[in-house]
């Protein structure tokens, strides 16, 4: 095997499951690369009975860590960037392995972990300044603060694995809250190399916890009362199950990011080679498995035939290949598993028989390492059907769909329509198309010119309808996981004793 797992982290040291003996787990869970299916990364074995003391440690952490000061908070985030750094490498290479994601992709996520700290602890600052309120009477001293809400599980998600994930676990940590990290279990050894980061940080003991497992970990740690807040990144199907699990936990904070599908209006006036380079980023990076792929290009009726044909061209030229062994640099890699292959397979089958045109088949690709491969594919509709499963889908696959339209007005009613509210890209010189789309569409984040996969990390992400529950990362994010304590001191003098109507 390529990874050898150390096991789950608590009370200060990774602990290994028990392999003989009558409390031997029989639970595991085997990884092979997706560019290189004879290729074993590891074998992780769960745990289940380790749950409870993750748990536990989680809470000593706590105790420890809501005392300790903002600034030594930011101190401590600060080393675990030093150790991202030195393991950047390491960590590129594995998210690679892990999910096929080209190398250069790789690196550039990594290097959004590093530049995210930065930013999150130069934008807190001034949200903790801004707690302190003064008033001009002497008499009288009120402010607020904000508190740490408790222990905060992190079920991580194999779609970036370490960017999502390291986003919303320095949010819990810089508010003051102790963390139970549970990796995606298609990206364990990337979640435990950014644990070891964590944990050469010199946090006390307790604030870091990792534990490995699947779906039915997850589900027992997100329903311990102990458990005060949880950031889920995955399916609406898994989001819907951590709500109504936890719905009588009044006091859980759960924050779901859910993905979506996408949509990309391109206007009439849009410059075309610049809306033809950032739509094929769009829609093919990372494989289209990104919560912020592009599913959707609306475009108008003017330009349907000049702009698909390019659009076309350019996804036939596309390099796909192994991540990391390759003789010319791929764009894309493999998907992640042989469950995300069959899924991209049946939609596909699924535009057929709801009558949509195929302008390019996606289909599986033999290469010379045997991987889960598939080609890009392109579809069109000649309108917009809501009722329609394949173009209100998440796909998680290399697939854009067009769809025509005549007026702005028109893409953004169907934008509208579609049950996600993710991100949108626009692509328009007019200014009056920009600001009818700020205020007309349902969308928690619009790139004017850019794709819908870039992100300003400066800016906070809001995911709405089935994408989510609201803020997600950006500069507001420690206010998810804390809660605003406000207090008022009143200095008494003789005439504050006085009650009226008392003698």
């Amino acid at each position: 095997m390529e990874f050898a797992l150390k096991g789950n982290f608590f009370d200060g040291v990774f602990t290994f499951p028990k392999t003989t003996g009558p409390e031997a787990t029989d639970f595991f869970i085997d990884k092979y690369c997706p560019a290189q299916l004879e290729q074993q990364l590891w074998r992780c074995l769960v745990d289940y009975s380790h749950v409870e003391p993750t748990i536990e440690s989680s809470l000593v952490g706590f105790n420890s860590w809501k005392k300790t000061p903002y600034e030594q908070r930011k101190q401590s985030l600060k080393r675990y960037q030093e150790q991202v750094v030195l393991k950047k490498k390491e960590l590129a290479t594995s998210v690679s392995l892990e999910t096929g994601k080209p190398i250069w992709e790789s690196h550039e996520e990594i290097e959004n972990v590093i530049s995210y700290i930065d930013i999150l602890i130069s934008k807190s600052d001034a949200i903790i300044k801004s707690q302190k309120v003064s008033d001009d009477n002497l008499n009288l001293k009120r402010g607020s603060m904000l508190k740490p809400i408790g222990p905060h599980l992190i079920l991580g998600s194999f779609i970036e694995p370490c960017f999502i994930t390291s986003s919303k676990i320095i949010t819990a940590l810089l508010s003051g809250n102790s963390i139970i990290f549970k990796p995606s279990e298609k990206t364990c050894y990337s979640g435990e190399i950014l644990t070891e980061c964590l944990i050469k940080a010199s946090f006390p003991k307790g604030v870091i916890n990792l534990i490995q497992g699947g779906d039915e970990i997850g589900r027992r740690l997100s329903l311990n009362k102990a458990v005060k807040g949880v950031f889920l990144t995955g399916s609406i199907e898994t989001g819907k199950k951590i709500i109504q699990a936890t719905h009588d936990d009044l006091r859980k904070v759960v924050n779901l990011e859910l993905g979506g599908k996408n949509t990309t209006i391109i206007c009439e006036d849009a410059d075309i080679e610049s809306a033809l380079t950032e739509t094929t980023r769009g829609a093919f990076l990372s494989s289209g498995q990104n919560c912020s792929s592009t599913g959707i290009a609306l475009i108008h009726k003017s330009l349907i035939d000049s702009f698909i044909k390019k659009f076309h061209q350019t996804a036939k030229k596309i390099i796909v290949d192994h991540p990391t062994k390759y003789k010319q640099e791929p764009f894309m890699g493999p998907l992640v598993d042989k469950k995300a292959v069959d899924n991209y397979l049946l939609y596909m089958g699924m535009a057929k028989r709801e009558g949509i045109e195929e302008i390019m088949r996606g289909k599986i690709l033999t290469k010379e390492l045997s991987g889960h491969y598939v080609s890009p594919s392109i579809h069109y509709s000649e309108k917009f059907n809501p009722k329609s499963l394949f173009v209100n889908s998440e796909i998680l696959g290399p697939n854009c769909t067009f769809i025509p339209f005549e007026t702005v007005e028109e893409a953004i009613n169907i934008v509208n329509q579609m049950p996600y509210g993710f991100t949108s890209s626009v692509f328009t010189k007019n200014e009056k198309n920009i600001n009818s789309c700020l205020n007309e569409l349902d969308i928690g984040y619009i790139n004017f010119n850019k794709s819908t996969t870039y992100k300003d990390l400066n800016l906070t992400f809001t995911n709405l309808k089935n994408s989510g529950n609201g803020k997600q990362t950006g500069p507001e994010s420690i206010t998810l996981c804390s809660y605003q304590l406000s207090y008022y001191e009143s200095v008494t003098t003789g005439e504050d004793n006085k009650l009226i109507g008392v003698d």
